[in-house]
């Protein structure tokens, strides 16, 4: 499915809107699902968890789930946040967000990734809601 993941990596934590974090050999790294980056946070295990304690909002990128609760959207037990258009594309408008089952999410960012990492950097695309 993602390319730079191997059988020997190990998920640990998954964000609100579905990016995992992977320890490999040591260190923390964050996978994006909508782009498949996989980002090394240069962190050991006990530094990542260090470091969420110290200022996990910032840390996480939690702040848009913190500012959607105070507009009244919030997330339920074994739900993700939902973003249109995802993250990864310009948007010249508000992006909406919408809290939609995990399982969703995960298959919604898997099934966008496939159909977009081929497409070169400031590529037109266009986007079907079905």
């Amino acid at each position: 499915m993602y390319e730079d993941i191997t059988m020997e990596d190990i998920p640990i934590a998954q964000d609100a809107f579905g990016d995992q974090y992977i320890y490999r050999n040591g260190s923390i790294y964050r996978l994006n699902l909508e782009s498949g980056e996989l980002e090394n946070l240069n962190a050991t295990l006990t530094q990542f968890l260090e470091n969420i304690e110290m200022n996990g909002i910032e840390y996480l990128s939690l702040q848009q789930i913190f500012e959607l609760r105070e507009l009244g959207v919030k997330l339920g037990l074994c739900e993700m946040m939902n973003v249109y258009p995802p993250f990864i594309l310009s948007c010249e408008g508000k992006r909406s967000y919408k809290p939609i089952p995990s399982q969703e999410q995960i298959a919604f960012l898997k099934d966008f990734y496939n159909q977009i990492k081929n497409v070169k950097d400031g590529t037109v695309i266009t986007i079907e809601l079905k």
